[in-house]
């Protein structure tokens, strides 16, 4: 499968912007990336000049839905209820269509026909050309899961614990499959008659597209909040236990792991034989810990170790790769400061950085010989270096 292509050499930051709200997430089409903030759709030349915006007006939440890109229009979701469709050069609205409640769902497009969730529990069938509803499905539970659409069916995970397919004509049901937990923001992948799909109950899942059925399950330490990315045979997927795992397609065993220094509720992106991924600041339900930092890592996507990683300044909103530039967001709530980059980084050795042994927290004093190879002390959080000569490089954004 033919990905994206990263940065290659030395990576630097080409340009970071400012916004005075909250940032959410990234697309990309052409030279342009669009990208929602708290009030506003930003399209930027992805040299970093604006060239538009389109006010949602939106009275709280913002512009968490990423805009999907399709044949010259924007559509996207927002939290004052409605879905939009905008001209992709200039901004301007074709239409627009009121739910009842917050669209955080990212709009799929497949001929001809916009499929997107509701946090009112709809799923919508929209007409791409004229905004008119074909069709819409209870799923009597807010749905902010995007959809798939693969083979005249939607998939599409809800808030009730259920992964739903739906016949993308009509919105009849054609199966469900229950879960443990919330399916609150992992969305979707199907590839080759299988549908990969984190939860809340901590696992990843592997079902039969046409059945329902459980191929595998795996289970990790934590909420999965991310989007499985399957690529050549391998899902690749974070998980609240402050791990990046690349699970067998086929078998759902566990190739690696690699652990990062916060909760990976961000979806991986794949380009170049690299994982991109990043961590949040926010509070982990697994330890009840907030994370003082964050960052994006690059990780072999074959071998599992890490190449570098870049401190952001705030929690990692899902990274995109285009011509060897990866465009993301960070949000900090705590500092007020939300930024777009575009990034190629500049190299530090980590063996220039001053680190001590792993075998008591300096902060708490718990024994850490009894863990396997922690990044960080798991009773009070604190960051744990290395004292080997890792190949890991850490990036400075400053």
């Amino acid at each position: 499968m033919e990905t994206q292509r990263g940065p290659s050499g030395e990576v630097t930051t080409q340009w970071d912007r400012s916004f005075p709200r909250g940032i959410h997430h990234v697309s990309i089409w052409g030279e342009t990336v669009y990208v929602g903030t708290e009030s506003d759709i930003v399209a930027i030349e992805t040299s970093g000049t604006e060239r538009w915006r389109f006010s949602t007006n939106t009275p709280h939440g913002g512009n968490h839905s990423s805009p999907a890109v399709v044949d010259g229009t924007v559509y996207v979701g927002s939290d004052n209820n409605y879905v939009y469709a905008l001209d992709a050069e200039t901004g301007d609205c074709d239409w627009r269509f009121q739910t009842n409640r917050w669209v955080r769902s990212s709009p799929a497009v497949v001929d001809g026909t916009v499929y997107v969730g509701g946090t009112d529990g709809y799923v919508y069938a929209l007409s791409a050309s004229r905004g008119t509803e074909q069709w819409k499905f209870n799923a009597d539970a807010p749905l902010n899961s995007s959809p798939a659409v693969v083979n005249d069916i939607v998939y599409i995970g809800s808030n009730d614990n259920n992964m739903y397919a739906l016949d993308a004509q009509t919105g009849a049901l054609k199966w469900d499959f229950k879960t443990d937990g919330n399916i609150e923001s992992s969305s979707p992948t199907v590839i080759d008659g299988t549908v990969y799909i984190g939860s809340h109950d901590k696992h990843v899942y592997a079902l039969d597209a046409t059945t329902g059925s459980v191929k595998w399950r795996y289970q990790t330490g934590g909420h999965v909040s991310t989007s499985p990315a399957v690529v050549d045979g391998t899902v690749y997927l974070g998980s609240d236990d402050n791990y990046m795992y690349a699970l067998d397609a086929e078998t759902g065993n566990c190739d690696w792991r690699f652990q990062t220094e916060g909760r990976v509720n961000t979806s991986p992106m794949i380009a170049s034989d690299e994982v991109y991924v990043g961590t949040s600041m926010f509070k982990n339900p697994v330890n009840n810990l907030s994370n003082p930092e964050s960052f994006l890592y690059s990780i072999d996507a074959d071998t599992g170790n890490g190449n570098w990683r870049f401190k952001m300044n705030g929690s990692v909103v899902s990274p995109v790769v285009a011509d060897g530039v990866i465009f993301v967001s960070s949000v900090n709530y705590t500092t007020d400061e939300y930024k777009l980059y575009a990034l190629e980084g500049k190299e530090v050795s980590m063996n220039n950085i001053e680190t001590h042994g792993k075998e008591d927290c300096l902060a708490c004093g718990s024994d850490l010989t009894i863990y396997d190879n922690v990044n960080f002390c798991p009773e009070c959080g604190t960051e744990v270096s290395n004292n080997d000569n890792s190949d890991t490089r850490i990036y400075d954004p400053k």
